[in-house]
């Protein structure tokens, strides 16, 4: 459990939290985030998407849901939240995911991200994200990704 005093934050960053099996009552966890926060303050979320997507990686990361943007707006919503800006990252990665879901083994236990990218895979994703991140700033919407990418405001 994560306990805090009212009014104590101007931002919280929650990367890739609420989707864990730990977090049994996540509209709980964003009342006490909303609780949290100075008025006005900030709430960035990034959490896994689509359960299309759900994989061996996330029963071995224990990963207990995926959402959608509008799932996630909804919850924000009903947690005293406006959402600023909600959106999907990584949609180039989003294919390849689902392939390696397609081809994985069904009792495979360890996650494939804990191999060591090459050097040039590593550059050519960064310089993915760095161009991805260009399509946030410009507000473009993307209809598909393997992360919801959200920032809202406590009302």
């Amino acid at each position: 459990t994560w306990k805090c005093g009212a009014s104590h934050y101007d931002v919280i960053y929650s990367l890739d939290v609420l989707y864990h099996r730990g977090i049994i009552d996540q509209e709980k966890i964003l009342s006490e985030f909303a609780q949290a926060l100075k008025p006005e303050g900030l709430l960035i979320l990034n959490l896994a998407a689509f359960k299309c997507l759900y994989r061996n990686h996330d029963r071995v990361v224990h990963t207990a849901r995926r959402y959608t943007k509008n799932e996630v707006a909804s919850l924000l919503r009903k947690a005293g939240f406006t959402v600023l800006y909600n959106n999907y990252r990584l949609p180039v990665l989003f294919p390849v995911i689902l392939l390696k879901k397609l081809f994985e083994k069904a009792d495979d236990t360890e996650s494939d991200l804990d191999t060591d990218l090459n050097p040039i895979t590593n550059a050519l994703l960064y310089t993915y994200n760095r161009l991805e991140n260009i399509v946030h700033r410009l507000k473009v919407p993307l209809p598909f990704g393997t992360s919801v990418f959200t920032v809202a405001v406590k009302q």
